[in-house]
């Protein structure tokens, strides 16, 4: 009987490690929703005065990133999770989001692109890393990466308020899934 309860104990160990794995691959929640709230600001901001969203969106998406990489670094410790090599893919992946919109920014000076245009190239790029973050990493984002890339062609053909809407969607397709969490957790 004793090394049936042994065994039981070990698969139940197992069961546990593989839903908390499953979960870390999750954004965390605090980053979820400081990415939200950035996109819902920036977004909006463009359809209203878009010298301001440029500042707005340059300096905020530095110090998000910033904030970002801290709140999940912690989230992994507190989990018992940190893996160096795991946190390293997590900030080339999601850093490589920097270095896009600077390719963008670079293309459209060059080419003399106007802002609205630029705007929806960069969009296009974070929509293509918004996918591959859920091919390797939080489901989630497979289906917000083709929101981002439909709605940046999108933008051309709605005639108010196209950024906002945009950024209304993304910014629920970020924070809806982070209410069923705590659900999820009290099962195991």
């Amino acid at each position: 009987m004793s090394q049936i309860h042994q065994v039981s104990e070990d698969l139940q160990y197992v069961r546990q490690a593989i839903g908390r794995r499953e979960r870390s691959q999750q954004i965390p929640t605090p980053v979820a929703w400081t990415v939200a709230v950035y996109v819902l600001i920036g977004y909006t901001l463009l359809d209203f005065n878009t010298r301001w969203a440029s500042l707005f969106l340059c300096v905020g998406g530095v110090v998000m990133g910033l904030c970002g990489w801290l709140s999940g670094q912690k989230a992994a410790k507190r989990a018992g999770e940190y893996d160096r090599v795991e946190a390293r893919k997590h900030a080339l992946h999601w850093g490589s989001i920097f270095l896009a919109v600077i390719g963008v920014i670079a293309l459209a000076v060059s080419r003399g692109l106007e802002g609205n245009i630029v705007g929806q190239f960069i969009v296009l790029a974070i929509g293509i890393i918004y996918f591959l973050g859920g091919v390797h990493f939080d489901r989630n984002f497979l289906w917000l990466g083709p929101v981002l890339m439909v709605g940046a062609v999108a933008i051309s053909y709605v005639p108010r308020y196209g950024w906002t809407s945009l950024g209304v969607l993304i910014a629920l397709g970020l924070v809806v899934p982070t209410w069923f969490r705590g659900n999820a957790r009290q099962v195991d």
